[in-house]
């Protein structure tokens, strides 16, 4: 019988298990920050619904050259000094919002802090997602990346209720965590973390040298990437800034309930992530996707229907179960068309195109939010809409190319 304990079954994978312990130690101390900065920039520094969003569109677009030469940088010098580099970084940034909002800095240092944190966050992704796919078979796959999630979801779920808290009294002392957090991990990097990288991705990336590396002539990766992005777009704007500036000035929600609604997200994550992975383990990784953009769908109509606290929490239980299907099968749908030997390159584009697209979420999302306050039944349905459309138009495109290209 498989084990249905939270983390799955037992991988013997120290690098599957580092990045999850770094996972929970980052999650735990900047989710909040992702969550209250959008507050703190509304209620505080005054900043408009869409001001907010502008300030997320610009993070994500410094993402897009970030990525693709992260992508190149993981293949040229290393997963090992990558991963070392990228806590540094978190060091300084989050130092440096907090002392902005301890000392009452100027506005704009603090966005260019928080504006800074897109591309070094594109640096985890891409790095920690070719550290797991060079030390893990594909079958292993959706489960390493789901137990790094579970980790990560355990972090934030303590991150929110504690961080929650703090911000009632003071909002700097929220920032203190991800910097010490960044410590630990580059402390645990050092120690746990070796370069991965086999032969033929050194030869490859020695050849190629510094030219930033686009899959050109393979479509249907440049597809895939396309339509997982636009996935995650549509399911993100649950996501900080839409949901906490709504329930907070539409509902009237206090900090701590929103926080709350955040902390029952990643506890369903905990509790079910493993037990989906069984329940859903023969299919395949574009179903799982679409369903789970499905759920989302139903998860968003129930938002919009009443601002009573316990029919919101089970919406959020509804979409958080579609999240459990749709982020895992996306890591191992991307992962398993990236060939080995070019795989920082393939994930650097993957997160390139990400950056394209993800920074209008917050945009977007804030526009139809302004437009749409006065009806949250128009808001979520127009966003539950969006869910069901890319959900089937996802499932007719693989289906389609699955044949001819013998990709799942």
């Amino acid at each position: 019988m498989k084990n249905l304990s939270i983390f799955g079954r037992s991988l013997n994978n120290p690098i599957v298990n580092t990045i999850s312990y770094a996972e929970f130690i980052r999650a735990f101390g900047q989710y909040v920050v992702w969550i209250i900065m959008s507050i703190y920039l509304y209620e505080v520094r005054g900043l408009t619904y869409v001001d907010v969003g502008i300030v997320a569109l610009a993070g994500g677009l410094l993402s897009f050259p970030a990525s693709l030469a992260w992508g190149n940088l993981v293949d040229r010098i290393g997963r090992r000094l990558v991963g070392l580099m990228v806590p540094t970084a978190n060091i300084i940034i989050f130092s440096g919002m907090f002392f902005d909002i301890f000392l009452g800095g100027p506005t704009w240092i603090l966005i260019l802090f928080y504006v800074i944190t897109n591309p070094v966050s594109s640096a985890q992704y891409i790095n920690d997602g070719a550290l797991i796919s060079d030390t893990t078979e594909e079958s292993d796959r959706v489960e390493a990346f789901s137990r790094t999630r579970v980790a990560g979801n355990i972090g934030i779920g303590l991150g929110l209720v504690i961080g929650g808290i703090i911000a009632t009294f003071n909002y700097s002392a929220v920032f203190v965590a991800p910097a010490v957090g960044s410590l630990i991990e580059f402390i645990l990097y050092f120690y746990r973390i070796r370069d991965t990288r086999n032969q033929s991705t050194i030869e490859q990336s020695v050849s190629t040298g510094h030219k930033i590396f686009i899959p050109r002539n393979d479509l249907f990766f440049i597809a895939a990437a396309i339509l997982t992005t636009s996935a995650y777009f549509v399911s993100g704007m649950f996501e900080s800034p839409i949901t906490p500036l709504f329930l907070s000035s539409k509902y009237g929600f206090a900090t701590y309930y929103i926080t709350a609604l955040f902390a029952i997200n990643t506890v369903v994550v905990i509790l079910f992530q493993n037990s989906i992975n069984v329940v859903t383990g023969k299919w395949k990784d574009s179903v799982r996707i679409s369903s789970g953009l499905a759920l989302y769908a139903v998860g968003y109509l129930i938002i919009g229907l009443t601002p009573f606290f316990p029919v919101v929490a089970m919406a959020i239980i509804v979409l958080t179960l579609g999240e459990n299907l749709q982020v895992p099968a996306t890591m191992a749908f991307i992962t398993r068309l990236a060939p080995q030997n070019r795989r920082g390159g393939y994930l650097g584009f993957a997160s390139a195109v990400g950056s394209l697209i993800y920074p209008f979420r917050p945009l977007v999302g804030t526009i139809i939010l302004a437009a749409l306050i006065f009806s949250p039944v128009e808001l979520w349905g127009t966003f539950s809409l969006m869910c069901a459309a890319t959900s089937v138009i996802f499932l007719l495109f693989s289906m389609s190319h699955r044949a001819g290209k013998g990709r799942k």
